[in-house]
């Protein structure tokens, strides 16, 4: 369960600490390398997201009351900048991953690399669902709670809600 789900989010750490073992160029001007570097960037755009996200919505909360709904700040665009910037985070980590594992240049790179290839994978892929499915559950319990407010609904018309699971019909008759 989550303890593979954790094993596979740091498999790109692992494909990363490999590369360097070998004496690949992280830092150079190859594609593989600016790649890498471009992830770098974005892990850490998306984890600055995340965070102040997290951090305005509590400021929000702590000075209006706990029902309160954050429109502005990072939410102004973005219904969950928590789940939108881990999101980014993970799908960065994943690619640094590949990046650093084509920085080493050959083929055996990849080959050995497999196992690790498919641990980063199936953990991007996990979080990915795990971070969809709580986009959803909280669009529909926003929805209930907000739903007769036009400024909801104003905000929600102007903002993207992420990435986020569909709900079956079925799934919403057992609720």
């Amino acid at each position: 369960g989550c303890s593979f789900l954790y094993f596979g989010m740091i498999a790109p750490s692992v494909l990363v600490a490999n590369a360097s073992s070998t004496g690949a160029d992280l830092a150079g001007n190859t594609f593989a390398a600016r790649l890498f570097q471009c992830c770098l960037a974005a892990m850490y755009t998306g984890w600055a997201l995340a965070a102040s996200g997290d951090a305005y919505k509590s400021s929000i909360k702590a000075r209006r009351g706990g029902s309160a709904i954050a429109t502005a700040g990072p939410f102004y665009f973005l219904r969950h900048p928590n789940y939108t910037g881990e999101q980014l985070l993970w799908a960065a980590n994943f690619v640094s991953g590949l990046a650093a594992t084509a920085a080493v240049g050959s083929r055996t790179a990849w080959t050995s690399a497999a196992g690790w290839l498919v641990a980063s994978a199936l953990g991007v892929l996990g979080i990915f669902f795990v971070l969809m499915q709580a986009t959803a559950g909280l669009e529909a319990k926003q929805q209930q709670a907000y739903g007769d407010d036009p400024v909801y609904e104003q905000w929600k018309a102007r903002s993207w809600k992420g990435f986020a699971r569909r709900i079956l019909p079925s799934e919403k008759s057992e609720k």
